[in-house]
């Protein structure tokens, strides 16, 4: 999409339900102080990138993506 502005730093939220966990979350920013164990992080070039795990239990995973001005989305994986 040409309208997106990758310069922009947004902070973006990942919850995770179900059947896995958020295991972390973070950009490629070289300069960033943040924990990767965070459920929000600042966007680096327009990006972040979340790492979800399952467990010990099978079913369904539920992870939602909020970012300032967006709409959230969310993923539903499945854990085998």
């Amino acid at each position: 999409d040409k309208n997106i502005n990758l310069s922009v730093q947004k902070k973006v939220t990942v919850t995770v339900e179900g059947a896995g966990m958020l295991a972390g979350l973070g950009s490629a920013n070289p300069s960033s102080e943040g924990n990767y164990f965070d459920s929000t992080w600042d966007t680096y070039d327009g990006q972040v990138l979340a790492v979800v795990r399952t467990g010990t239990k099978k079913g369904t995973i539920k992870v939602r993506i909020e970012a300032e001005d967006c709409v959230p989305k969310v993923v539903t994986l499945q854990a085998f």
